[in-house]
Parts: C-alpha cells; sequence; structure tokens
C-alpha cells in the first residue's frame, strides 16, 4: 500500500481490517505500508513518523517502510491522480505488478485483491 497523504493511514487501517489481515502474517507474502514523505522536512518527518509508528501495531512495525525518496517513480508506478487515494500494488518477487487498484476497499476491489493473491500464491507454490 502506497500513500501520498494524511489520510492514507485511515485508509491502510480500512484495507488491513477488510482485506489484508489474513495475509499480514504469512510468510509467502511480502507485505509494506508505504506512507511517501520525500517533500516534508526532515524535522517535521521525524515527528509525523513518531505519531505514524504509536498508531501501528508493533506486529505491523516490520511491515511500515516510509518512502523518503523516488516520489516521481512512485506516482508512475501507481497511476496516481488523486492525492487523498491510497494506491494497492501486488507484485510478483521480480518486481512485475500482477494487480493494482486506488481507493478505498469495497466488495469488488477485495474480492479481486483476494483471487490475485490466490493466484499469484498458488503460482509460486513447488
Amino acid at each position: 500500500m502506497v500513500g501520498f497523504s494524511r489520510k492514507s493511514s485511515g485508509d491502510f487501517k480500512q484495507w488491513n481490517q477488510r482485506a489484508l489481515s489474513p495475509y499480514i502474517t504469512n510468510p509467502r507474502i511480502d507485505y509494506y505500508e508505504l506512507p511517501e514523505l520525500q517533500g516534508v522536512p526532515s524535522l517535521v518527518r521525524t515527528m509525523i513518523l513518531h505519531g505514524m509508528r504509536r498508531e501501528i501495531p508493533k506486529a505491523q512495525h516490520s511491515h511500515f517502510a516510509p518512502l523518503t525518496a523516488g516520489e516521481d517513480e512512485w506516482k508512475k508506478t501507481v497511476a496516481y491522480s488523486p492525492p487523498q487515494d491510497t494506491y494497492l500494488v501486488l507484485a510478483e518477487p521480480s518486481g512485475h505488478i500482477v494487480w493494482q487498484t486506488s481507493g478505498l476497499p469495497d466488495d469488488e476491489k477485495v474480492t479481486a485483491l483476494k483471487q490475485a493473491l490466490a493466484r499469484l500464491t498458488h503460482s509460486a507454490q513447488p
């Protein structure tokens, strides 16, 4: 999940509750919340990160990876449009994107994500 605005933290929570919770501890899936903070001054960034980490359950801290560079590349990758949207990207280990969406979770997006995850994890089995 990639977020470019403060609103993203609420969206991350909704996606986690609606669709991602079963996958967070799956050892075959690398899951990350990526808040984009490139343009934030370093002193302010430190305070923001401290607040963000307090809101994230300790068990999910290893899945929290703030972005402080590469904003333009990430925006291109996720087909950035509305700044308030959260962007989800599902990629193979090679980095090839196999599914993506943006915005809040709804039944259609959650179903599509679960199907894409099932295809990806099924094809990765030995």
